[in-house]
């Protein structure tokens, strides 16, 4: 007999295969577009081989996500799933999905007033613009409003640890971390990914079902994640800084004169930047000293006095090994 667990996750697997739309004929395409272009918020992700300037992005993801301001009433559109289209760009051909002269995705893509929620958007940005030249903005990008929630529930801004190897950078957390965080159940496993046995899977014609699923899965994600994360009321502040980090990340490997490199650059791609300086806090914030400035993260605290107690005691054994070695002189 099944749990209601695996229940459950039974029928959103069906949910997502049902809403699962794969486009890769300029028919399907059109149909896409006419109904993307009803919504003003959507969960958007691509996949390739060797993500960014230099590989290939042959397929954009995206979804579209009711908001207050969109032109059909909220309760016409929740009568069904939004679908997740799958977008062959490959098959479909860059000069279409985004064209300059005919409806396609990139004034989507282009225009701020649209949000994109996106996670980790860097690669996908790089891609686009260097390969299409789509400049990708207005991006809700959750892996860093996922530090806006945690700053706003009582966690202190991530921070280096200067006295820990390699300045004790704080890492960030990849998507299936943040998903069980919000208690997202993943319906695929990160594990069985087509590409972890394929590097060049993303490329192959006709696309499998596989690689459909675990298209869709990654925006079924973002879409679940924002639903609970949105519902957190973050601070204005914590909302604006949420944007301006998220425009940092479409820009942070987009704008670089060289690529990035996985191994030389991994340092600089796995630090999580803080959004937010500690003495910024508000007044209500549970690690805020109440005389109004920021106080120190628990981790440095814990160092410093760390250190304190051993300069203390090397500083004793110094004083009894020159009172020794005085008394022998003498």
């Amino acid at each position: 007999m099944l749990s209601s667990s695996s229940s459950g996750k039974d029928e959103s697997l069906k949910l997502l295969t049902s809403s699962t739309v794969r486009v890769d004929t300029p028919e399907l395409f059109a149909n896409a577009l006419e109904d993307l272009y009803s919504y003003s918020r959507f969960a958007f992700d691509t996949e390739g081989v060797n993500l960014g300037r230099s590989g290939d992005l042959t397929i954009a993801i995206i979804q579209g996500i009711q908001s207050s301001g969109d032109g059909q009433k909220k309760d016409e559109k929740e009568e069904a799933t939004p679908q997740i289209y799958v977008i062959d760009v490959q098959m479909l051909g860059g000069d279409t999905v985004f064209s300059k002269d005919t409806t396609s995705l990139r004034s989507l893509l282009e225009d701020e007033s649209k949000h994109k929620l996106t996670f980790d958007c860097r690669a996908d940005s790089d891609a686009l613009y260097h390969q299409f030249d789509v400049t990708l903005r207005g991006t809700i990008d959750l892996q860093v409003f996922d530090q806006a929630v945690r700053i706003h529930k009582g966690e202190l801004p991530p921070t280096k640890n200067i006295y820990v190897v390699n300045g004790g950078i704080p890492f960030l957390d990849n998507m299936e971390v943040v998903s069980e965080r919000y208690s997202i159940k993943l319906l695929l496993s990160k594990h069985n990914a087509p590409h972890y046995l394929n590097s060049q899977v993303w490329k192959e014609r006709p696309l499998s079902l596989a690689c459909t699923k675990y298209a869709a899965h990654d925006v079924y994600l973002i879409e679940q994640m924002w639903k609970v994360m949105a519902k957190s009321k973050v601070s204005k502040l914590l909302m604006d800084r949420t944007y301006q980090h998220s425009q940092r990340y479409e820009s942070m490997f987009r704008d670089r004169v060289e690529k990035i490199s996985h191994f030389g650059d991994k340092l600089f791609i796995m630090e999580e930047h803080p959004i937010i300086s500690e003495h910024e806090l508000p007044t209500g914030h549970p690690r805020r000293l109440k005389t109004g400035g920021g106080r120190i993260s628990h981790t440095v605290e814990k160092w410093t006095k760390q250190l304190h107690r051993s300069n203390k005691s090397a500083g004793a054994l110094r004083r009894t090994y020159l009172h020794t070695m005085n008394g022998t002189i003498g």
